[in-house]
């Protein structure tokens, strides 16, 4: 599995056999990408952008179509994700805490493509 920011796309490198000039990658409801394959085994491309998503993560087969057929979906997958936290600092971000929250101790884990971070503590106030 990839994950790629939502707003941003990102490369993804696919392997399989005979790729041919005119390939086209489609990821899920996002969109098609046409690819001009370097080798005969291997296709680079950008994952197209998804900036009308509407929840946090959302996960997105990826398809390959060439003159010999289309790939089966759901055996390659991208996750699309939109950050609910801004980064500030390699050690330090700001997110906003959803309203209707009771206010008191709570704790907070952030979730990554690179892992997850061990739950850390807070207050609202």
């Amino acid at each position: 599995m990839t994950c790629v920011p939502a707003a941003t796309g990102g490369a993804v490198t696919l392997f399989g056999t005979n790729f041919l000039t005119g390939t086209q990658v489609g990821v899920g409801s996002v969109g098609n990408v046409a690819v001009t394959p370097t080798q005969p085994s291997q296709v680079t491309f950008t994952a197209p952008a998804n900036p009308g998503q509407v929840g946090t993560v959302s996960t997105q087969p990826v398809t390959i179509t060439t003159a010999g057929g289309t790939s089966a979906s759901g055996t390659t997958l991208i996750d699309y994700y939109l950050a609910p936290a801004t980064p500030i600092s390699a050690t330090q971000l700001v997110a906003t805490v959803p309203g209707g929250l009771a206010t008191g101790a709570g704790t907070i884990t952030v979730h990554t493509c690179g892992g997850n971070s061990n739950a850390q503590a807070f207050t609202i106030t």
